[in-house]
């Protein structure tokens, strides 16, 4: 008698371990989906430099900021002296993918075939000069880079950029705004180029401040030639700037920190919301201001 309970006791618990075992798939699913809930505003940003380095051909100053893989969105941070895409007429300057560039489609093409990956396209959203540092963005669907364009065409995309530049003695801290009528490109006559501006930081005594510069147009070198308008060129601009001024402060010996021959100009952040699938998601990345920035004007020097 004693047996026949032993049999039936090890078959009920038999039983009872495979029903758990059953459960189990069902029961890590529905862990694995709470442990991945989160905001619906807030697209899921990935920092694996490492594997983004592996798949990219990134130039090796390129730092990957963020990237969002369920709106297809990547955030770079470009360095100086490097392009946002081949120019052309100079085959031998480096830009932001070691890769071919489609002008027509604005899109680079990624070829991963010794990785057993079929060919991919990164579309480059919107550009940084040469000589300007900060976030670039790239989509890797065409449908992404569409609806990110259209929220540029439409200044529905807020971009801030911090700036040295010379300054006069009276430059105080403050906030306006400038309006100005400029033929950005010949022949296509004089345009309204609008920017709203910071004075964060002021300099007395190398006469140097440091703006935030925010865009509401897109013109070519706009904030450049407005900083030149309005007597504050930017430092190291070599286009528009002080060229004299540049000289002096670039190769003089004196009491103002060492200066690294760049632009002083950094876009430092970026923001918008992005419509998705019936969901809005909302981007904002900030970039680090640059050491020499810093060096420069340090945060407790006030006006």
């Amino acid at each position: 008698m004693k047996w026949i309970l032993l049999g039936v006791f090890i078959q009920f618990i038999t039983t009872i371990s495979l029903r758990v075992d059953r459960l189990s798939p069902i029961r890590q699913l529905a862990r694995t989906s709470h442990q991945h809930t989160r905001k619906a505003s807030v697209p899921r940003a990935h920092h694996s430099e490492d594997m983004s380095r592996n798949l990219i051909p990134w130039h090796k100053k390129v730092k990957v900021l963020q990237r969002f893989s369920d709106i297809g969105l990547w955030v770079i941070e470009k360095p100086i002296g490097v392009l946002s895409h081949p120019n052309h007429m100079k085959f031998n300057e480096p830009s932001i993918l070691n890769a071919p560039y489609n002008i027509k489609t604005e899109s680079y093409s990624i070829k991963n075939a010794e990785k057993g990956l079929p060919e991919s396209s990164l579309h480059l959203l919107h550009r940084l000069d040469k000589a300007t540092s900060g976030i670039l963005l790239l989509a890797d669907s065409a449908q992404t880079a569409s609806t990110i364009k259209g929220l540029f065409k439409t200044r529905q995309i807020q971009k801030t950029y911090v700036a040295i530049v010379h300054s006069p003695p009276s430059f105080a801290k403050h906030k306006f705004t400038w309006e100005d009528q400029y033929e950005f490109k010949k022949g296509m006559g004089k345009q309204v180029a609008k920017t709203e501006v910071t004075v964060l930081q002021h300099n007395r005594d190398h006469n140097l401040s440091q703006l935030l510069l925010e865009p509401k147009t897109g013109f070519t070198h706009q904030l450049r030639i407005q900083c030149a308008l309005h007597g504050v060129p930017i430092l190291g601009d070599d286009i528009h700037g002080n060229f004299s001024l540049n000289k002096v402060l670039f190769s003089r010996q004196s009491s103002i920190p060492p200066l690294k021959n760049r632009l002083y100009l950094h876009a430092q952040r970026i923001n918008f919301t992005l419509k998705k699938g019936g969901q809005a998601n909302q981007v904002d990345i900030s970039s680090s201001i640059p050491d020499e920035f810093l060096r420069l004007i340090p945060r407790q020097i006030h006006c």
